[in-house]
């Protein structure tokens, strides 16, 4: 064998009860389980005490949004919270397919596009660059429809007319027969907002008949959530399509009321057996892009237009009205500065701490970080309640994600902060889960393994099953902490003891062992 686990206690994924036994490894896979005390090794794992399961799968991840995946390939701060796979391509923007290199651009929300060499423009050809990489974890892609839909109608607020939709729906064809996972929808950013019914019906039930993944950020998470999930309920009765909705949560405390509502539209539907799953991250706090806090009107035209509105006093003077008088009006003060693309004085500050300083409103706070940084802000903002939280967690058909990227220390010297859930929601699930809440561990593993990988399409990994890609994360649950914070994000979780990817020891008690034997991985 290469490697042996012994006497480890084996949560499979399944969700059925934990027993101990030993793991054999051999060329990538899972040999052999049971009790194999005799069986010779070239490395021997003694996971007494400890638990084994299989690597952790994260369905909302934007490793390829914040370009990390390009700079910073070996995705530690994924690997040492126990992640073995991702999935890219969400919240409609995907880095392939781009009928041409502009299209880079619709990046630049999340992060500085400066030095990024696209040399690609196919789904195909992207899996192909992205499989020269050393990668610390298997990625997928699904596609982003803003991404399709740039190709073709730019900055339109209009919807896309016959000819437009049939010009996506051959991208989306090629792309789904390239290994594309599926497609990924977000009506609440700009590039995705126009689109309805017409538009996404046909390509929905496209992704529906090559039995693929739609995920979706919903239209709204605030005040009309209901009326945003009713939307995909709908058309996942008329497509049957597999649907994901990303980051599930009622955001700001205008709605909190409404998160009853909300799981129990969800409850029917699973109830109607329609194949609708949402994920969590389990923080208090979002990380947003700034100038969804702004009034729809004035994100209209996109960034520059923007930028000309906040030069424009009329203007600027209304937005700060409607931004004080909006669903965020209670929490405005307490919002703090997480990456700001060109001053960096402000990063890790509140926006009460700014408004103080600079004896201005916290509307004018946020229209002058606008101006300052040509709208590339992103800003963390504390809209979650913590019984809608343990509520959404404990649903039957919610699973864990990130809804961050792999980040490693080198990310320090840029003054960015990210979410502390690109570094510790999976061992933040496991431990508040399961200490504070009381829910079994079988049941919390398997909204990360076994739940999400039949979700995506992934038959080959979320178990400890003989036969299966060998990705094992081997954990001491005594141990178990996320130690990442909003304010010191750039620290490894305690605990996360050893993890396999592809049959390879990538995270030992050390740190990281320095194989990356992360695959590109393609839908079948």
């Amino acid at each position: 064998m290469d490697i042996l686990i012994k006497n480890g206690t084996i949560i499979d994924g399944t969700g059925e009860p934990s027993h101990k036994a030993d793991i054999s490894v051999l060329k990538g896979k899972i040999d052999g389980i049971g009790a194999f005390a005799s069986m010779q090794a070239t490395e021997v794992i003694d996971a007494e005490g400890m638990y084994v399961a299989p690597g952790f799968i994260d369905i909302l991840n934007h490793s390829d949004s914040y370009l990390t995946i390009l700079k910073t390939p070996s995705s530690e701060s994924l690997l040492r919270q126990g992640i073995t796979t991702a999935l890219l391509g969400n919240c409609g923007s995907s880095l392939a397919p781009l009928i041409h290199a502009e299209l880079i651009t619709g990046m630049q929300k999340w992060a500085d596009i400066g030095g990024i060499n696209i040399n690609w423009e196919r789904f195909d050809e992207f899996l192909n660059v992205l499989s020269t990489f050393k990668l610390g974890v298997n990625v997928g892609s699904l596609v982003g429809h803003a991404t399709l839909r740039r190709g073709f109608l730019d900055h339109s607020m209009d919807e896309a007319n016959d000819e437009q939709i049939k010009k996506m729906q051959r991208l989306l064809t090629d792309a789904l027969n390239e290994g594309a996972f599926g497609l990924s929808f977000a009506p609440a950013y700009l590039h995705g907002r126009p689109a309805g019914n017409k538009e996404l019906l046909p390509l929905v039930s496209m992704v529906a008949e090559k039995k693929g993944l739609f995920s979706v950020h919903l239209r709204d998470e605030g005040e009309r959530i209901l009326e945003s999930l009713n939307e995909i309920i709908n058309l996942v009765k008329e497509t049957g399509v597999r649907t994901e909705i990303g980051h599930f949560k009622v955001s700001g405390s205008t709605a909190w009321h409404l998160a009853d509502q909300a799981l129990t539209l969800i409850d029917n539907a699973v109830k109607e057996n329609l194949p609708i799953h949402f994920d969590i991250y389990p923080y208090l706090r979002s990380s947003l892009i700034l100038y969804l806090l702004f009034p729809h009107w004035a994100q209209e035209g996109g960034r520059r237009a923007m930028m000309n509105r906040l030069k424009d006093i009329s203007e600027r003077n209304k937005i700060v009205k409607e931004i004080e008088s909006g669903p965020y009006r209670d929490i405005l003060g307490r919002i703090t500065i997480g990456t700001a693309h060109r001053d960096k004085t402000f990063v890790g500050k509140s926006v009460e701490n700014i408004a103080k300083n600079q004896d201005v409103s916290f509307g004018e706070v946020l229209c002058n970080l606008m101006a300052a940084n040509e709208g590339r802000v992103h800003v963390f903002v504390p809209d979650i309640s913590l019984n809608n939280l343990r509520a959404s967690f404990q649903h039957k058909a919610s699973f864990v994600a990130t809804s961050g990227a792999g980040y490693d220390m080198s990310w320090q010297k840029t003054t960015e902060l990210p979410h502390p859930r690109s570094f510790g929601s999976f061992v933040r699930a496991l431990a508040i889960g399961n200490r504070k809440w009381n829910m079994p561990l079988e049941t919390i593993v398997h909204k990360m393994t076994a739940g999400p990988a039949e979700h995506i399409g992934l038959t080959d990994r979320g178990k400890i099953v003989s036969g299966l890609a060998a990705d094992i994360v081997i954990f001491d649950l005594k141990k178990l902490k996320s130690r990442s914070h909003f304010s010191d994000p750039f620290r490894y979780p305690s605990g996360i003891n050893y993890v396999l990817v592809n049959g390879k020891i990538a995270v030992n008690p050390e740190g990281l062992s320095g194989v990356f034997s992360g695959k590109v991985l393609r839908r079948d």
